[in-house]
Order: structure tokens, then C-alpha cells, then sequence
């Protein structure tokens, strides 16, 4: 039983020792398949983009990953692209 509780908690302590991406930079790195393929398919089924987004960053990795930040970061790049396009 003690090297079982042993196991779980290195590998608890490795897993929180690891460098997390922020959820900034995995949006950024997947905007485009999310927003242009992704988020299509979600919305004729009436699902939510965001908290669908959030669950594949979260099962990816990401625990901090949550519907509002992911919300945040698509605002964020859409925004910075519509400013890009204009200039």
C-alpha cells in the first residue's frame, strides 16, 4: 500500500514540477484549427466553443485552462487580427 501512495504522490509532485503553458500560448498555437474548423461544428450543434476549447487544453495538460479564459484569449487574438487587418 505505501509504494502505491508513494507513486501517486511523485508523480503528483512531477506533474506540478512541469513547466504549464499558459493558456495564451495554446490558444495562439491553435486558433486558427479552433476558430475555422472546431468552433463551426460546435455551434450547429449548440455547444459552446469556449468550455469545448477548454476541456481538450485541459485534458492536454493545462489544469488552469477554464470557459472565461479561453473566452479572454479568442477576444484577445480576434481583436489584435481585426487591428493587423485594418493597418
Amino acid at each position: 500500500m505505501d509504494d502505491k501512495i508513494t507513486k501517486i504522490t511523485l508523480e503528483a509532485i512531477e506533474r506540478l514540477n512541469s513547466v504549464e503553458q499558459s493558456v495564451q500560448s495554446v490558444v495562439d498555437e491553435h486558433f486558427d484549427l479552433w476558430e475555422y474548423e472546431l468552433a463551426p461544428v460546435l455551434r450547429r450543434r449548440r455547444m459552446s466553443v469556449y468550455k469545448e476549447v477548454a476541456k481538450i487544453i485541459r485534458r492536454a495538460g493545462v489544469v488552469s485552462a477554464d470557459e472565461k479564459n479561453v473566452g479572454a484569449c479568442f477576444r484577445r487574438i480576434r481583436k489584435s487580427r481585426e487591428v493587423s487587418n485594418v493597418q
